[in-house]
C-alpha cells in the first residue's frame, strides 16, 4: 500500500552473508525493496561516503524512517582510524549515519529514527571517559552493554537539537 505513496526499502549490511535484510518479507509487492548497498559502519571514512551519495540518490525525496541496526561484539582491535572496533561499529557509525542523514537533510518532517538497542545497557551508566577501553581491561559484554546506552543518548540529543 505504501507503493503508492512512492515508498521504498533500502537495506544495508557490512557483507552478503551477514545481510539481515535478506529476512525482510515483502507483503504481496506493494512496497519497492533494494537490498544491494554493502556499508560497514565500523569504518567512518565510508559511511560519510554512503550518506552523501544516498542522500544524492534520494534526489529531493525524504526518509521516512532510518533504523539504526548495526551492532557487535567482539574481541578489541582497532580499524585503520585507530577507533576501537565495537565503539566504531556499535557508537560511532550510527553517529555519523544519523548525523548525516541530518546535515543532509535526508530525513524529512515527521521523519523517524529507531535505534534497536538492548536491555544490557540498564546495566551500565552512561561513561564518556574511556570509551574505546584504552585504559580498562577490555570486556565485550561491558562494552556492547555501554555502547548501547550510548546509543539511546545519542539519538536522543540528536533528535532533540534539530
Amino acid at each position: 500500500m505504501r507503493e503508492k505513496k512512492g515508498a521504498s526499502i533500502w537495506g544495508s549490511s557490512r557483507n552478503h552473508r551477514d545481510a539481515a535484510y535478506k529476512k525482510i518479507g515483502v507483503y504481496r509487492g506493494e512496497v519497492s525493496l533494494t537490498l544491494d548497498t554493502i556499508l560497514d559502519v565500523s569504518k567512518s571514512d565510508t559511511v560519510h561516503t554512503f550518506v552523501s551519495d544516498f542522500a544524492k540518490q534520494l534526489n529531493g525525496k525524504k526518509i521516512y524512517a532510518l533504523v539504526n541496526n548495526a551492532g557487535c561484539m567482539v574481541e578489541r582491535a582497532e580499524n585503520a582510524f585507530c577507533y576501537e572496533i565495537n565503539f566504531a561499529t556499535n557508537t560511532l557509525g550510527m553517529y555519523i549515519l544519523t548525523k548525516g542523514f541530518i546535515e543532509e537533510q535526508a530525513l524529512g518532517d515527521g521523519s523517524r529514527v529507531v535505534t534497536v538497542t538492548s536491555g544490557g545497557m540498564l546495566s551500565h551508566p552512561l561513561e564518556l571517559d574511556d570509551m574505546q577501553w584504552k585504559k580498562a581491561g577490555f570486556d565485550a559484554t561491558k562494552a556492547y552493554a555501554k555502547h548501547k546506552r550510548q546509543q539511546v543518548v545519542i539519538t536522543g540529543n540528536l533528535i532533540t537539537v534539530t
